[in-house]
């Protein structure tokens, strides 16, 4: 049995590669798309543009395939660690709860689920990286990235050659628009999309629960062990929050609780162990004292907030905060692209002013709703001392 907590940690690692790569691309983007607006030369452009993709495509693969060495050493790692904490935890439940449990622990087919989920979640990562792209317009409309960097680069070129946009305005717009979007994983077939280090992050995560949820139920079918207790945690999501901290039937045949699956939608993208969920269930021994009582969960949250006029429930205090992270990392991106283009100096200091607006308003709202700042949410994986010290500096200076 892992904690809510301990789930809320381990993905940290791979989303920060992932972010990493996505700064990567949109540095490269940056510096093309400007020398793109700099060859006003029609004909000398169409004879160049088939390169420019060429040369960018070669380095952004080797990117992807040097991130991907490092997240498969990663992923194995993580899951190792969380195999071996489940395990020790459960040991421990267990033979508190007077059950005999060392062979059930030592099975072999325990360390089959911790090899299957190392293959299962490196495959789906490797799956990331091959549909990338960005999401632009009003409409959301998502393209990859061959057909977003060809685009935003023939159109620079045509802005500023045509005399439509002054240089300084096309590149500014192409830069922000991508900035704006983050470099996205895209599901084409259901036009499903989410930034790279979130899809890394619900990647990593699912990998883990899927694998504890595993372990769990062999052990429980080991020890002959039908029901089971939910664990709980603040800031549920509201649909999660009617069942966390319950106890369930894992065959459904109780006549006392409720059966699992169909109570938790456990097994599906939305319910228990499923997508960004940070609840796990284990063995629960009718008559053993319950972790979470009615009174518990029914405190678990503390009271509403009202903030600037409006009342916040715990849970929407969370999502609040966290829009206002998506808002700062996407600021930070249009600072590391700027910092890639001489001409942008004045760019870079409107977002360096913008983005320690940003930071004061985000620090204001998580100390009025009581919550810690989270500087891991806010941080792209290498917006190291140098852009930010930039930043800061231009920030001074501009105010």
């Amino acid at each position: 049995m892992l904690t809510p907590e301990q789930l809320a940690e381990f993905p940290q690692y791979i989303e920060d590669l992932f972010l990493d790569y996505e700064e990567f691309v949109i540095k490269d983007f940056s510096r093309r798309v400007a020398e793109a607006g700099r060859v006003t030369d029609t004909a000398k452009w169409q004879a160049r543009r088939a390169s420019e993709w060429g040369a960018s495509r070669k380095a952004i693969d080797a990117e992807a395939k040097r991130v991907l060495r490092l997240s498969g050493k990663g992923v194995s790692n993580i899951l190792t660690d969380a195999f071996n904490l489940s395990n020790a935890a459960d040991y421990n439940r267990y033979r508190g709860a007077g059950l005999l449990v060392d062979r059930a622990i030592s099975s072999e087919r325990l360390m089959r689920y911790l090899e299957a989920a190392i293959k299962q979640t490196n495959g789906t990562m490797q799956n990331i990286t091959g549909t990338m792209g960005f999401v632009t317009g009003r409409n959301g409309r998502t393209q990859s990235l061959s057909s977003a960097y060809t685009r935003a680069l023939d159109l620079a070129q045509l802005q500023v050659s045509s005399g439509v946009l002054d240089y300084n305005t096309a590149i500014r717009n192409a830069v922000k628009t991508l900035a704006d979007s983050g470099v996205q994983y895209i599901d084409y077939e259901n036009g499903y999309h989410m930034n790279i280090g979130s899809a890394a992050r619900m990647c990593t995560l699912s990998g883990i629960n899927q694998m504890a949820a595993r372990m769990n139920d062999q052990i429980c079918d080991d020890l002959g062990l039908d029901l089971v207790e939910v664990t709980a945690h603040a800031g549920a999501r509201p649909s999660h929050q009617v069942w966390q901290g319950g106890i369930f039937s894992r065959s459904g045949k109780s006549d006392k609780y409720e059966d699992l699956y169909a109570a938790t939608g456990l097994g599906t993208a939305g319910g228990l162990c499923g997508a960004f969920c940070r609840h796990n269930y284990y063995g629960y021994l009718e008559g053993s004292p319950r972790t979470w009582t009615p009174e518990k969960l029914a405190n678990i949250d503390p009271p509403p907030v009202v903030i600037d006029g409006k009342e916040y429930s715990f849970y929407d205090l969370t999502q609040k905060q966290r829009d206002m992270e998506r808002q700062i990392r996407a600021t930070k991106r249009e600072l590391i692209g700027y910092d890639e283009i001489p001409e942008m100096r004045d760019e870079f200091v409107s977002a360096s002013i913008r983005l320690n607006r940003q930071r004061r308003r985000y620090e204001e709202f998580s100390e009025k709703a009581g919550l810690p700042t989270k500087p891991d949410r806010t941080q792209e994986y290498k917006y190291g001392r140098s852009i930010s010290t930039k930043a800061v500096w231009a920030n001074r200076k501009g105010a």
